[in-house]
């Protein structure tokens, strides 16, 4: 019933990760001809998790996060987070942070909004990340929960170079 109203797979638990990897393939490729955007609220979703998924896929494809008029643009390409900028605003012609501190900026964001564009190619003039995406997405967690202490009063300084 749930796939006659708009769903276009149910996922049941266990989830077999292998057959979870095939779906997502499947509505990439199935969908990338028809939406080049989607866009959505960081809202019981972080952009860590977006991020994740969009890894998954494997496509290649700009996520534009803002929040309070400031913009982040995450550049994925084949499995691996290639860039990130984060603009001080969401008209500036220039990014304010480059690489992965843009990422580490982005956790720290309480909401906001995302548009992912299908396709989209790793500009020229942004600096290119070599690290691999799961070491830069575990600093980024890292960076995270530093902030939540933080908040919460507790105050812990990590070296985060050293990850």
């Amino acid at each position: 019933a749930l796939l006659n109203v708009g769903n276009v797979s149910f996922i049941s638990r266990p989830v077999q990760v292998d057959g979870l990897m095939t779906t997502i393939r499947h509505l990439n490729e199935t969908y990338m001809a028809r939406a080049h955007f989607f866009t959505g609220t960081l809202y019981q979703i972080t952009p860590i998790e977006l991020i994740q998924l969009k890894l998954a896929s494997q496509a290649k494809t700009l996520l534009a996060f803002t929040s309070t008029g400031r913009l982040v643009c995450v550049y994925i390409d084949k499995g691996r987070i290639t860039g990130a900028m984060l603009f001080e605003q969401e008209n500036d012609e220039y990014p304010k942070i480059v690489g992965r501190e843009a990422i580490f900026e982005l956790v720290k964001w309480p909401g906001g909004n995302f548009v992912e564009t299908m396709g989209v190619d790793l500009p020229e003039e942004c600096e290119r990340l070599e690290e691999s995406s799961g070491q830069l997405l575990l600093a980024a967690l890292h960076v995270y929960d530093e902030n939540v202490h933080q908040e919460d009063g507790e105050s812990h300084s990590k070296d985060l170079k050293a990850i």
